[in-house]
């Protein structure tokens, strides 16, 4: 594991791009567990946009928290950037599957959450480096 060092840290896009990948999977992951459960019991789907925004704020945590432990430090930096890719990847994949729902208010919560959970990952995986 790295150790912090904030004089020699710098930018490592190959820890964004990794936990922007682990961002992505378990939004996967979380999604299709969640399908399940609305399929195979009687939650009302009303609950499904806070179901979504826990995925998306988890998923945007874990990845930053990866991010920032490969780094070694500057978790906001690279929380913020696996937020931001996290989210740009998911509203393009969002716009090929269904174009019509996009609407501005949409846009802004699931980057409000993408970033809120990038920041607090990026924060977390430096606080309890090792």
């Amino acid at each position: 594991m790295a150790k912090l060092d904030p004089a020699n840290v710098t930018f490592n896009s190959g820890a964004v791009l990794r936990g922007t990948l682990t961002s992505l999977a378990l939004t996967f992951v979380l999604s299709l567990a969640g399908g399940l459960v609305y399929f195979f019991t009687a939650l009302p789907e009303q609950t499904m946009p806070f179901l979504s925004a826990g995925i998306i704020l988890l998923s945007a945590a874990s990845g930053s928290f990866v991010a920032a432990r490969r780094a070694g430090g500057k978790g906001l930096y690279h929380g913020l950037a696996v937020g931001l890719a996290t989210f740009a990847l998911l509203w393009v994949a969002a716009l090929f599957l269904s174009p019509p729902d996009a609407s501005a208010q949409g846009i802004l919560e699931k980057l409000s959450l993408s970033v809120l959970g990038g920041l607090l990952g990026g924060f977390a995986g430096v606080t309890f480096l090792p």
